[in-house]
């Protein structure tokens, strides 16, 4: 996926897949803002109509720590 491409946007404090947009919106609407592959998230952002996670974003480091606490860089085994 391209840094510029998405499936996935924010209606005013949810998330949605662009094919579960609540009418009349639709991607090209000015109050739906996409989540671009390039942008980073704390978690995956989930879609609020039918709960399908969009993990084709990236994680900062709190989130990548969140998925895999392991990967802390101060743990040392």
């Amino acid at each position: 996926m391209k840094a510029w491409d998405y499936d996935a946007a924010v209606v005013g404090s949810e998330v949605f897949c662009i094919g579960c947009l609540p009418d009349p919106l639709d991607a090209a609407h000015p109050d739906v803002q996409p989540i671009f592959a390039s942008d980073e998230w704390d978690v995956y952002p989930v879609c609020h109509k039918c709960g399908r996670e969009h993990d084709y974003v990236g994680l900062t480091t709190e989130g990548r720590l969140r998925e895999n606490p392991l990967a802390d860089p101060l743990i040392t085994l």
